[in-house]
C-alpha cells in the first residue's frame, strides 16, 4: 500500500464538491468532540473514584468517618439533654 503526504490528501479534498467537503468537515468535528468528551469522562471518573484532589489533602473525611463522627455527636447530644 502506497503511503499518502498530506499533499496528496489535501489534492484529493479539493478534487471533491463543496457538500463532500463540507460532510468531510463535519465528520472531523464531531470526532473531535466525542474524544474531548471522553477525555473529560475520563478525568471526571479518576477524579470521583480518587476523590477530589483538594479534598483528601485538606483533610477532608471520608464517608465512614463521617458516619462515625456523626454517631459522636448524636451521643454526645443525648448526654447533654440527660444532664439538664
Amino acid at each position: 500500500m502506497a503511503s499518502n503526504t498530506s499533499n496528496d490528501i489535501l489534492n484529493l479534498i479539493k478534487s471533491l464538491s463543496l457538500s463532500e467537503r463540507l460532510k468531510i468537515a463535519e465528520e472531523i468535528l464531531r470526532n473531535i468532540r466525542e474524544e474531548n468528551m471522553e477525555a473529560k469522562a475520563a478525568e471526571l471518573a479518576t477524579a470521583t473514584q480518587n476523590g477530589p484532589a483538594i479534598l483528601s489533602l485538606a483533610g477532608i473525611m471520608n464517608e465512614e468517618e463521617a458516619r462515625i463522627w456523626d454517631s459522636a455527636i448524636a451521643e454526645s447530644r443525648k448526654i447533654d439533654e440527660d444532664e439538664w
